[in-house]
């Protein structure tokens, strides 16, 4: 468990670098393209109701480890901050999240982690109502929380 949240902040630090929001409009794949490229990641988080965004589409902010846990409410998964014991809705980069089959494990950015680990994730909190990240997969609207997390 250790091992994963090392490596899960490793990548949250590594994604830091990566400028996504200044993609000319001339580069950007067409929506189809992508909806074929990332078929099964679309797929896996439609599946599960889980919201997602295009990684382009995000405005990079200072990041700042956030420890806490996913877990199962329901249908709806939540992540579960361990400083304030608040939930969260995550919002997941649709081109690096995949889901395991029952829904237990996931990979983000090529780190794999299990729904009750504890892992550091990067990203950042927005009212759901002001979230002005583009969503790509819609996900579950009974399982919209007050507040977000859109995951790096």
């Amino acid at each position: 468990m250790t091992k994963n949240i090392c490596y899960l902040i490793t990548a949250i630090m590594l994604s830091s670098c990566v400028a996504t929001g200044n993609i000319p409009s001339d580069k950007k794949e067409p929506i189809g393209k992508f909806s074929e490229k990332y078929q099964s990641n679309i797929a896996s988080l439609e599946k599960y109701g889980l919201f997602s965004y295009k990684v382009e589409t995000y405005e990079p902010r200072l990041l700042i480890g956030y420890p806490g846990h996913f877990e199962w409410n329901g249908n709806c998964l939540e992540f579960v901050s361990i400083d304030s014991n608040k939930k969260y809705t995550p919002i997941f980069p649709v081109q690096t999240t995949t889901i395991n089959s029952d829904g237990t494990s996931f990979n983000v950015s090529g780190i794999n982690f299990s729904v009750g680990d504890k892992v550091v994730l990067g990203g950042s909190f927005t009212k759901a109502s002001d979230n002005k990240v583009s969503l790509f997969t819609e996900g579950n609207r009974k399982c919209l929380l007050e507040e977000t997390m859109t995951i790096i």
